[in-house]
C-alpha cells in the first residue's frame, strides 16, 4: 500500500519501486491469503501510472480474481473482477462482451 500511497503524492517511480518490492515476496514467500490483494493493488493502482497501458493490466487482474475465488478471498475477486470491466471498458472493450464475460465468472 505504500506503493500506491508514494505514487499519489507524486513519488510515481519510488511508489512504483516498492510496490515492485511487495510482488517480488511472491517469488521468495508463498503467501496466497494476500495474493490477489497485492497483486490486484499493484496492476490497478499503481502499474497504469508508471509504464503500463491498462490493457497490459488484464491478464494480471484476472489472475488476481482466479486466485481470490481459489483460496475463499471473494471480497478482493470480486473488486478485481469490477476492475477488470473498467480496465476492459477504458481499453475500447465492447459492452456486450464485458457483461458475456462477467456472466461467466459469476456463476464459476
Amino acid at each position: 500500500m505504500y506503493g500506491f500511497i508514494a505514487s499519489m503524492m507524486g513519488n510515481i517511480h519510488v511508489g512504483y519501486r516498492y510496490a515492485k518490492l511487495a510482488l517480488s515476496f511472491f517469488e521468495r514467500f508463498d503467501n496466497r491469503e494476500v495474493h490477489c490483494s497485492t497483486i490486484t493493488a499493484f496492476w490497478v493502482l499503481v502499474a497504469p501510472w508508471h509504464e503500463h497501458s491498462l490493457g497490459d493490466t488484464l491478464e494480471h487482474i484476472r489472475h488476481a480474481f482466479k486466485v481470490g475465488m481459489e483460496i475463499g478471498d471473494h471480497e478482493n475477486a470480486m473488486f478485481a473482477m469490477m476492475m477488470d470491466c473498467t480496465h476492459s471498458f477504458y481499453s475500447g472493450c465492447p459492452l456486450a462482451i464485458l457483461l458475456d464475460q462477467s456472466a461467466e465468472r459469476t456463476e464459476a
